[in-house]
């Protein structure tokens, strides 16, 4: 039995069918997993981390089946400059002007870009995440 994407394969369902049929397993992934729920090495019976085989990125850009990776850095306008609200469209305007800003009611006409990036990066939002 050949299984392409393995690491995908191996629970709920899947796992079941691969556990009931007495076959010779041949597992294709690129990202084998080692967790105790998933463990991929575990349904094939080889070492954790000791994949029966390798083919890495070096030797597939090597061999001209892949390219280098590179990264690309796409910063975000609002996280830039932070908004301002003569800038934004009436229907963001109209919303904006429904937010709690303070409790004192007060609307600011800007949100610095320092201050966005404190509320989007934050240990709260990486706990979520």
């Amino acid at each position: 039995m050949i299984i392409d994407e393995a690491h995908r394969s191996v629970y709920q369902k899947y796992r079941a069918i691969f556990d009931y049929v007495d076959a010779l397993l041949v597992g294709l992934m690129a990202t084998p997993k080692d967790e105790v729920d998933r463990n991929t090495y575990g349904l094939f019976d080889v070492e954790s981390g000791v994949p029966t085989d390798v083919y890495g990125l070096e030797d597939a850009v090597h061999d001209a089946f892949l390219v280098p990776p590179r990264s690309v850095s796409v910063p975000l306008k609002f996280q830039r400059e932070g908004i301002h609200y003569d800038q934004l469209s009436e229907a963001d305007k109209e919303q904006w002007d429904t937010l709690e800003w303070s409790e004192s009611g007060d609307l600011p006409d800007r949100v610095e870009a320092k201050a966005m990036n404190k509320w989007l990066f934050n240990s709260d939002t990486v706990d979520k995440v």
